[in-house]
């Protein structure tokens, strides 16, 4: 195959490469260096329009605010799926571990790939089919280098691949997170503050740098987080607005609603225990939707947790107490700590504090605060804790049922 040929195919998978996730992600910059690198992932940032930067309190901090990743207490993986058209597809892995001394650290794939192409010569003859690969590797560094400021770094290694051409290049992000006030969180981040260089035959590209900056706050007991951010890329295009919304309708179901410079999208989440999937979707009038699905696994690490034995229970019967033992694994000393039970309707009806180290057990007979006899039903907990440095660690969950309708009024076992 000859030269010119081979520059034809390129210039043509370079364009379908490249357009598709920039007007996916509605930022209109065909033909953009590292495209991808800038359409977002996360289903659960998708829903919320990418409005994500003063977020970022889960693993994907990675991408959108590394900084996010210092005050994140559990080792962290997930794994994202992002269908586009004509079998392109976004996939996206990513681990994170905190340490207790040398702040906490990340590590994530991006990759964009193609189904396969039909290859032609200028004389319109079938050479077979091809495929198309881009990828970024990230590795990431976040320490709090203050009480409530945090700062983090991304070193890219980025990768083209089209044909038998290929071309690697080598990046930095610098980030900032701080808790300004009260339920109020800001994010910056300076991504390619060193940007790589790709060429794949004669000419070097030069991903361009992009900032973004953006605040997010919660109302109604930390069960709606409002977020809105504002991005841009040098020298491509115009500014862009996002906005974004997550509530917690139950403790393990989330629904989220954006609007992504103008797109609008939704999505949900549900967790279970130390599981998580999320889905998000953005419709798209000239290329349809876009579907990203992601699974979570959070583990050990630093945090909070209680469980309750037996998980149902009587207060009038024979099993009529139930042990709620409660771990705490801290990088420093706890300052205080709240564990609070919770009804159906969001009523705090029994409330356990102190300083220090909390107990390992509570022990709860089914009463409120004021001594009564709560009604039947499932109650859910909050475990908040907060250290000497002023670092918080929050888990909910459910925790246990209160049930006299047995036969007997009597219920002696775990559900």
């Amino acid at each position: 195959m000859k030269f010119n040929t081979n520059k034809y195919l390129l210039i043509t998978a370079i364009t379908v490469l490249l357009l598709a996730p920039s007007l996916q992600a509605q930022v209109g910059n065909a033909g953009m260096p590292g495209a991808y690198l800038y359409s977002g992932v996360g289903a659960r940032a998708l829903g919320m329009g990418g409005a994500y930067s003063a977020i970022a309190n889960d693993v994907t901090a990675v991408y959108w605010n590394p900084a996010g990743l210092a005050t994140q207490n559990p080792y962290q993986f997930s794994f994202m799926h992002n269908s586009l058209f004509m079998g392109t597809a976004i996939d996206f892995v990513v681990a994170s571990a905190p340490t207790e001394r040398y702040g906490s650290f990340g590590l994530g794939v991006l990759t964009l790939g193609s189904g396969d192409f039909e290859q032609r010569s200028v004389l319109n003859e079938n050479l077979g089919s091809f495929s198309m690969r881009d990828m970024a590797f990230f590795v990431s560094w976040a320490e709090e280098v203050y009480p409530d400021l945090s700062v983090g770094i991304n070193y890219k290694f980025v990768n083209q691949k089209i044909l038998s051409h290929s071309g690697s290049g080598h990046g930095f992000d610098l980030a900032l997170k701080a808790h300004l006030f009260d339920r109020l969180d800001a994010g910056f981040v300076l991504a390619n503050v060193l940007s790589p260089k790709v060429t794949l035959i004669s000419e070097a590209e030069t991903y361009p740098m992009q900032i973004r900056t953006g605040v997010s706050t919660a109302f109604l007991e930390d069960k709606l987080t409002l977020s809105t951010e504002f991005s841009k890329t040098s020298g491509w295009g115009s500014s862009q607005l996002h906005f974004g919304a997550e509530y917690m309708a139950m403790p393990n179901l989330a629904v989220r609603m954006g609007l992504n410079d103008g797109l609008f999208t939704i999505g949900a989440g549900f967790t279970f225990r130390n599981y998580g999937l999320d889905y998000g979707t953005a419709n798209n009038s000239e290329l349809g939707s876009s579907q990203r699905f992601a699974i979570n696994y959070a583990f050990g690490g630093f945090g909070v947790v209680a469980l309750a034995s037996p998980s149902v229970f009587s207060p009038a019967g024979e099993v009529n107490v139930t042990r709620i033992k409660l771990k705490v694994k801290s990088k420093t000393k706890i300052e205080q700590w709240i564990f609070a039970i919770v009804d159906n309707d969001g009523r705090v009806i029994r409330q356990f504090s102190g300083s220090n180290d909390p107990p390992e057990e509570i022990i709860w007979d089914g009463r409120d605060n004021r001594g009564a006899l709560v009604s039947d039903g499932r109650f859910t907990y909050r475990f908040d804790v907060r250290t000497d440095e002023a670092e918080d660690m929050m888990a909910n969950g459910m925790l246990v049922k209160i049930d006299t309708q047995g036969p007997i009024g009597v219920i002696g076992g775990e559900e």
